[in-house]
């Protein structure tokens, strides 16, 4: 893990685990801030990306997965 990412981030969430994360809160708030907090800066930047591609293809699930493949794969587990 060292090699592939700064010791510092090591311990920190992946996208997969942000989102996870994210929807074991209650909601918007200090769970979701500490959630973020975190998270390493490219979970963050990933799960950003994924959320505006779901936003512009719409509310169809399988309809975002074909169009937001990429976005996807960077925060399934």
């Amino acid at each position: 893990m060292s090699a592939c990412y700064p010791e510092a981030e090591v311990d920190h969430l992946t996208c997969a685990e942000l989102m996870t994360c994210l929807e074991d809160c209650d909601g918007p708030g200090a769970c979701q801030e500490d959630c973020r907090a975190l998270a390493r800066p490219l979970a963050r930047l990933n799960l950003e990306a994924l959320d505006n591609c779901r936003v512009a293809c719409g509310p169809d699930e399988d309809a975002c997965r074909a169009l937001c493949a990429t976005e996807f794969a960077r925060c399934d587990p």
